[in-house]
């Protein structure tokens, strides 16, 4: 199965950096969206790391959450005309 979208969380994984997504799988660059524009943002997950308190991660999740319920019809439609 060959995927239909490619969501990364921060702008880093789109960047011309030998480990982006973009770098590693070429084939998939038309496919890639960043999380945050299926709500029409540009704004990146915080990865927060293994220092990070129950405070940081719950922040992470809530933006997470955010994001989907925001963006959810968004990202429904992308994977539907992909298909």
């Amino acid at each position: 199965m060959e995927a239909t979208r490619v969501v990364v969380m921060d702008r880093e994984l789109l960047d011309a950096s030998r480990m982006s997504v973009l770098n590693l799988f070429p084939e998939y660059a038309e496919k890639v969206i960043l999380f945050s524009r299926l709500t029409g943002k540009d704004e990146d997950v915080d990865d927060r790391g293994e220092h990070a308190t129950e405070i940081d991660y719950r922040s992470t999740v809530e933006h997470i959450e955010r994001v989907l319920l925001e963006g959810l019809d968004q990202l429904l439609f992308e994977v539907g005309s992909s298909v």
